[in-house]
């Protein structure tokens, strides 16, 4: 969960400083992995079945419930925070391979 760790860190380390600017942006750039992952709190590591697969998407998932609690937390300041599905051959591999549960833009069949 290193991938989730860092940004979350930087961001609140930051936040004071983009709290005073008003035209602070706070940009996350998300997969569709998102919707076929789980997130194991009692085992963020995976060291009881780790794949690298479920490793990701655990991780996407994490960085989706991130943002919408961190847009909700700064809701009515000036800090504006963007999410987005990104398109790449990883999207497409989930798509095939997920029993077509993914589709397009984060959509879950």
């Amino acid at each position: 969960m290193i991938d989730r760790r860092l940004p979350f860190l930087l961001t609140n380390l930051l936040l004071d400083e983009l709290l005073l600017r008003p035209s602070s942006r706070v940009i996350n750039v998300l997969s569709m992995g998102h919707t076929v992952g789980e997130i194991h709190f009692d085992d963020p590591n995976l060291t009881g079945n780790f794949t690298g697969m479920a490793a990701y998407c655990q991780s996407k998932l994490a960085h989706v419930v991130f943002t919408q609690e961190f847009a909700r937390r700064t809701e009515g300041t000036s800090l504006v925070t963007h999410d987005d599905v990104t398109q790449s051959k990883l999207s497409l591999w989930l798509r095939l391979n997920t029993g077509g549960r993914v589709r397009r833009h984060g959509s879950v069949a």
